[in-house]
């Protein structure tokens, strides 16, 4: 007896792989991203969504070049150096207005002293 397997169980037969298929890559893709945080993995996914909605395969690509530029990237940015150039721009505004008050009260007191000297004759 042989079977005979008709064209909707070809399409059954085809889901089912498809299904398995994706299965397999949705278990890669958990190993792909275990080494990152749990933001870090679901913001590559984010990321790839848009890929995602052209099918499995192009989703799995994205996630796989986002880890590799993730791991390439030399981590997260330090802002210490941003904190030292404000604080030293701060420092500077506020040194500038120190001497532009000491020179204003320089000037008053200038205008002060020749107000109280007598006049000359």
């Amino acid at each position: 007896m042989e079977a005979v397997i008709t064209s909707h169980g070809r399409l059954t037969i085809l889901f089912l792989a498809i299904l398995a298929s994706d299965h397999v890559h949705a278990q890669s893709s958990d190993e792909l991203l275990r080494e990152f945080s749990a933001a870090e993995r679901a913001s590559i996914q984010r990321a790839c969504y848009g890929a995602g909605l052209s099918g499995p395969a192009r989703f799995y690509t994205c996630v796989a070049r986002k880890a590799d530029e993730l791991r390439r990237s030399p981590g997260e940015p330090s802002l210490v150096q941003f904190l030292q150039e404000s604080r030293s721009r701060r420092l500077q505004h506020h040194l500038a207005n120190l001497l532009h008050v000491m020179l204003q009260a320089r000037w008053f007191h200038s205008l002060e002293m020749k107000s109280l000297q007598p006049p000359r004759l």
